[in-house]
């Protein structure tokens, strides 16, 4: 089996005009047996949940701006959905070059969503990876990480949407060159436990609430 695939061999529209989902995912299932990539060339793709699988990496193109997707977009088309990319389970999973479009649709829709009933870190790390994305208009947080361990943040843009730009629970996050701006809460905020992680070189600004808001931490 390739390596690397590209989402258009298994049909995925660029035009926006039908749903992409099935060929999303059947393209990252099949990427899942060989440790490989889902390549995304530029065009809007409309979406459902997409659910990540480990040691996966979905990579696009990414010449996006302040105010404008470009390059390969992804648009959230349900708006009874829970987010648009679930990385729950998803160790060494990439995500790269994307812009991952909210839409505003639905309530409390998340862009990317790490959903764990409890702190397990007597498995395998997380050791998740978003990079150079552009995560705008969820009716949720732009990325919720909830009782996360090991992450990596570099070089993205999480603007506009409806709660926090990055709500992180958990353990040891890299959060670096980012851009957190116009989030109707927090640009980043902590949960419970927001431990052990580097936030550095970012640029935090006009954010509803607060540029950076920890809840009780220990």
């Amino acid at each position: 089996m390739k390596n690397t695939v590209n989402v258009l061999e298994y049909g995925a529209d660029p035009t926006a005009q039908i749903d992409s989902t099935a060929s999303f995912q059947a393209a990252i299932n099949d990427m899942a047996q060989c440790e490989g990539t889902v390549v995304v060339p530029p065009g809007h793709y409309l979406c459902k949940t997409l659910k990540m699988l480990p040691r996966t990496q979905l990579s696009g193109f990414s010449p996006w701006s302040f105010r404008q997707n470009a390059g390969s977009v992804l648009i959230l088309k349900d708006e009874n959905a829970a987010c648009l990319l679930d990385l729950t389970d998803a160790s060494g999973a990439i995500v790269k070059g994307l812009c991952l479009e909210g839409g505003h649709l639905g309530e409390g829709i998340c862009g990317i969503l790490v959903h764990k009933d409890g702190y397990t870190q007597a498995g395998e790390e997380d050791a998740l990876c978003l990079e150079d994305c552009r995560i705008a208009n969820f009716s949720g947080d732009g990325i919720r990480l909830e009782k996360i361990w090991c992450y990596r943040i570099r070089h993205c843009m999480i603007a506009f949407n409806h709660k926090n730009g990055l709500y992180a629970d958990g353990w040891d996050g890299f959060i670096m060159d980012c851009w957190f701006s116009g989030n109707k809460e927090s640009g980043i905020r902590g949960g419970a436990f927001f431990q052990s992680t580097l936030i550095t070189a970012n640029r935090i600004e006009w954010n509803g609430s607060a540029g950076i808001l920890l809840d009780q931490t220990y």
